[in-house]
């Protein structure tokens, strides 16, 4: 485990709790350890760094030792610099999110990046990783087994998902029979616009 590691739970915790007696608590973060004394001696410069950062105080209390938050959770805030490739890449991305479903109201000025462009940023992160789950859970109900195929095509509509149509089609997916007609008459219409055409 890593400094970073560490913090990284260490933050989590704090989200909840005030303070952090490492004898007490580390079990609860991390019930199972691997290297007991790798993990403790992680925690322990992860919070001396906490400390050094001004989120943490300390207190020695007999043989224990308190890190104990300097004021609220809520109230601490990071001071990011962004360069200005950043700050174009970033707004780009949340302003064609935006167009993308029509809505403007979250649309990002890329000269003044604020907590909420973060926080929309994360949102976004967390559609297309919904997204992504979806479609690997319905790909696995198919190679599976046990799904008709009606049920799957309504999965596959319900997300939008052209491209995991396609997908499936690449793996050896067979097409409803009403889906194929479709496509076949959609392809007899062609030709024949094509014939009238010359």
């Amino acid at each position: 485990m890593t400094v970073q590691d560490a913090q990284n739970l260490l933050y989590e915790w704090f989200g909840s709790n005030d303070s952090f007696e490492i004898n007490k608590d580390l079990r609860k973060v991390i019930p199972i350890m691997e290297n007991e004394e790798e993990t403790m001696a992680a925690f322990r410069l992860a919070l001396e760094e906490l400390r050094g950062n001004n989120l943490l105080s300390s207190q020695d209390y007999g043989d224990k030792k308190y890190y104990i938050l300097t004021k609220s959770y809520e109230s601490y805030v990071q001071s990011v610099e962004l360069s200005t490739f950043t700050t174009k890449w970033l707004s780009s991305e949340i302003n064609e999110f935006c167009e993308l479903i029509e809505d403007k109201t979250d649309l990002c000025n890329t000269s003044g990046i604020t907590d909420k462009d973060i926080r929309n940023l994360v949102h976004i992160i967390q559609f297309y990783k919904q997204k992504t789950t979806e479609k690997e859970e319905i790909i696995s109900k198919f190679h599976g087994g046990g799904l008709e195929q009606e049920s799957l095509m309504s999965d596959i509509d319900v997300i939008g998902g052209q491209k995991i149509l396609d997908e499936l089609i690449s793996k050896g997916y067979d097409m409803p029979e009403d889906d194929k007609k479709d496509d076949d008459d959609e392809d007899d219409d062609e030709k024949k616009k094509g014939k009238k055409k010359k």
